[in-house]
């Protein structure tokens, strides 16, 4: 649909909108009725005409948050409350079903085993980037800046918060097993 919407916003024919391709009408046909993909290049190519991201022409818009954390500051050092039950109870009041629990959990505990990959004792305030893979940085990045009130981002954090990040991810999991849900 996203492409059909793209195609009729130019005011072009599927034959038409099919010629900037090199494709014919029941190719660009097959597109808009979803039965296969452009080719990459083409779909960088309708991704532009549409002023638009290629994800976001696949995907369509992300979701916004259901729920976000406190700060990731105030998880960090604010000792006055218990942190571990709030974002428990978040996360069980904003998730529909135990299956939506589980997807959550289930990015807690991948962040997890990403930043336990950045070596013990290292002290230095740096990037990690010849620690992470691209991709691993990518989605501690993303998990950090959309799931806190503050944001965050793993590039201003030391090694010691980043051991407390650990850390607490690993209580609220193991919270969650202690009041009787399985994690998957």
């Amino acid at each position: 649909m996203r492409i059909k919407d793209i195609r009729l916003s130019l005011g072009e024919s599927m034959e038409e909108f099919g010629k900037r391709f090199d494709t014919s009408k029941g190719t660009v046909n097959n597109w808009e009725k979803g039965r296969n993909l452009p080719n990459k290049s083409n779909l960088l190519k309708i991704a532009k005409l549409g002023k638009i991201n290629p994800s976001v022409l696949l995907k369509g818009e992300t979701a916004p948050m259901p729920f976000r954390f406190p700060s990731l500051n105030d998880i960090l050092y604010d000792r006055s409350k218990d942190y571990i039950y709030e974002c428990y109870e978040i996360i069980t009041f904003n998730t529909s079903d135990v299956r939506e629990e589980d997807i959550i959990y289930t990015m807690i505990v991948g962040v997890k085993c990403i930043l336990d990959k950045i070596p013990n004792g290292d002290n230095a305030n740096r990037s990690y980037t010849d620690v992470l893979k691209k991709s691993e940085w990518v989605a501690v990045e993303g998990f950090l800046d959309n799931f806190f009130t503050d944001g965050g981002s793993l590039s201003s954090l030391s090694y010691p918060q980043i051991v407390a990040i650990r850390d607490f991810f690993q209580k609220l999991v193991d919270y969650r097993l202690a009041v009787g849900k399985s994690p998957n």
